[in-house]
């Protein structure tokens, strides 16, 4: 670690410095969103680079010289983009995101302590990475922003560890047959697609967290039933489907189907409505645009709400890895949660959500 004194920083243009970052920080949002939609977009590309051009000048104003370096290594990166020398990919929206993040953190700290601690020899290694995209050929280029990534954020390297304890022990949930009989099924379906390797560990976890936070509205057995039918449901669909990132009309349709699948899966079994109940709502969104029947608010089930942000945050993270070959870090996740509250999510689960992964994060 490395000691960064503020004693001679100008706390009054630091805090209208922290403003102005904050509503470029919404601009890079919006624009990394749709330059993933259009990534060869010159307009967007160009507002891209002057938002953090203009955000690394003031921080060169204000006298942060540290994050000053760093940026200018992503500067350099979204300069290359403008002369098409590299082309927009997933991890360019990721590094500048976790960038704005590693930026926001030293602002805050520097308002608030006359000495603040940062990663020198981290951001040195990052930088270094960054710049060797210059002397490398195209298809190396990336290669060389995944490493930067993976050095600034490793929770973003795919990693899938030994499970000695199966999820439904650690989260006590044995008692019921059924759910144990489902679950060992959809272990074994997540060999259907290499990015749902630890799914069915993962997402009950993160469902049974949230449960937790909101009181319990729902049976935490119902929840996990719910959810690993889903996933069973989903690995019945072809797989030329479910690895294709891009879908026409009739193989979206068909991916709709998996709702009704999932509910005739759960029909026969007795004690099992809720979780039913839960897979019929679970595509429903907040403002009543979901599907199949175009539920609001709270006439969708509570448990349905839930789910629902816990598979989007999981596809968020691991469901691009078949084709960028990492994980999406989780401000990249929190950024496209936050976009659709209100919208597609119910805003308060939205927001306990964000607080449970954020806590999950290693310090």
């Amino acid at each position: 670690m490395a000691e960064f004194e503020t004693s001679g920083l100008n706390l009054e243009l630091l805090a209208e410095s922290l403003d102005e970052f904050d509503e470029h920080l919404g601009q890079a949002e919006r624009l990394i969103l749709e330059l993933e939609r259009e990534p060869e977009n010159e307009e967007k590309l160009r507002a891209l680079f002057r938002s953090i051009h203009t955000v690394k000048g003031n921080f060169g104003i204000t006298g942060l010289t540290p994050v000053v370096e760093l940026f200018q290594e992503l500067e350099d990166v979204l300069h290359l983009l403008r002369q098409k020398e590299l082309k927009f990919e997933a991890v360019v929206g990721d590094l500048t995101l976790l960038f704005m993040d590693k930026a926001s953190q030293f602002l805050h700290q520097c308002l608030e302590l006359p000495v603040v601690d940062y990663e020198a020899e981290l951001w040195r290694q990052v930088g270094e990475e960054i710049s060797r995209i210059h002397q490398a050929h195209t298809k190396k280029k990336i290669e060389h922003l995944k490493k930067a990534l993976t050095l600034l954020d490793p929770a973003t390297a795919l990693i899938y560890p030994h499970q000695p304890l199966s999820i439904l022990e650690e989260l006590s949930l044995t008692e019921s047959e059924d759910l144990n009989f489902f679950h060992v099924l959809a272990e074994n379906a997540e060999q259907r697609a290499d990015f749902w390797q630890g799914r069915s560990s993962r997402v009950p976890k993160l469902l049974v967290l949230l449960n937790r936070e909101l009181d319990y509205p729902v049976s935490d057995i119902q929840l996990v039933m719910a959810s690993t039918v889903h996933d069973l449901a989903m690995a019945m669909l072809p797989s030329k489907i479910l690895h294709k990132l891009k879908l026409e009309q009739s193989e979206f349709d068909i991916i709709q189907a998996h709702v009704n699948l999932a509910c005739d899966i759960l029909g026969p079994y007795k004690g099992c409505e809720e979780a039913l109940a839960i897979v019929a709502h679970h595509h429903e969104n907040w403002n009543g645009t979901g599907y199949p029947q175009g539920l609001i608010k709270e006439d969708i089930h509570v448990g349905a709400r839930m789910l629902s942000v816990v598979h989007a945050y999981e596809a968020i993270t691991h469901g691009y890895t078949q084709y960028i070959g990492r994980k999406r870090p989780l401000m990249r996740a929190i950024m496209e949660l936050s976009r659709y509250s209100g919208e597609q999510f119910d805003p308060k689960i939205i927001e306990l959500f964000i607080k449970i992964i954020k806590e999950l994060q290693p310090a």
